[in-house]
């Protein structure tokens, strides 16, 4: 009698890296940079100053991701993640400070006004004491960028310029979407760490309305509360699925 094959596991890190190439785009050959309708861009300049404010957040974000990296040194799916919305938030900064180039919307982006937006948010950044409380505040940072440039597509009248943000959106939604997954598999793992992300998760909602943002964003409540709603059942869900044996994290 032969022996019946074993069908092997994916593991976490390899789905996610599956879902990323699923909903892969190029900068260079994706957008439509040759079809860009300037004048019609010049038309909507408060649209074209939040693009602006929303590069330079997305450049800041490699700080504030890199304080959270050695808190997953030990987890192989945490670095992932992490590492994948480190290239994510690059090549959008990168798709919307070319969008802004090709329009020449002044003032236009300097390395050193960069420079000082990632200084910034690295001396703002707080520490963090565990991978878990990493994870929850990268969850809130893409929820309110996902909210927030989806928002900025539906202003949008210059066709290719909304194309961009779609895309751009739908990473943010993914990405939030592994995160959550990563969560919940640590939470069932030890039921003790429900308790803390949810804890976490209210102080984060009680900086964002306190600072009118969150890590340069801006304030949105429904997008908060939404996280918030998220996290807590997440953390029931999960928590419910501890009685089951315990979800080993590393490979």
């Amino acid at each position: 009698m032969t022996e019946a094959k074993r069908t092997p596991v994916t593991s976490l890190y390899a789905r996610h890296s599956a879902a990323a190439d699923r909903g892969h785009w190029s900068v260079n050959s994706d957008v439509r940079w040759g079809d860009i309708d300037i004048q019609r861009a010049h038309r909507q300049p408060d649209v074209l100053r939040a693009v602006r404010s929303a590069a330079r957040e997305l450049s800041a974000r490699s700080a504030s991701v890199a304080r959270m990296l050695p808190t997953a040194i030990r987890d192989v799916h945490a670095c992932a993640v992490l590492t994948l919305d480190l290239y994510d938030g690059l090549k959008h900064f990168h798709a919307l400070r070319t969008y802004l180039d090709t329009v020449e919307f002044t003032p236009a982006l300097s390395d050193e006004e960069l420079a000082d937006v990632r200084d910034t948010a690295n001396q703002a950044a707080p520490g963090f004491e565990d991978c878990p409380s990493a994870l929850v505040t990268c969850l809130l940072t893409q929820h309110i960028a996902s909210a927030h440039i989806r928002h900025l597509c539906a202003r949008t009248e210059e066709p290719v310029l909304a194309g961009l943000l779609s895309l751009i959106a739908a990473d943010e939604t993914r990405q939030a979407r592994i995160v959550s997954d990563l969560l919940a598999l640590q939470i069932a793992a030890d039921p003790e760490v429900g308790a803390r992300v949810l804890r976490q998760a209210e102080q984060l909602r009680r900086d964002a309305k306190q600072n009118h943002g969150f890590q340069g964003w801006p304030r949105d409540d429904v997008a908060t509360q939404a996280f918030m709603g998220h996290v807590d059942a997440l953390s029931r869900t999960a928590s419910r699925l501890a009685t089951t044996p315990r979800v080993a994290l590393s490979p």
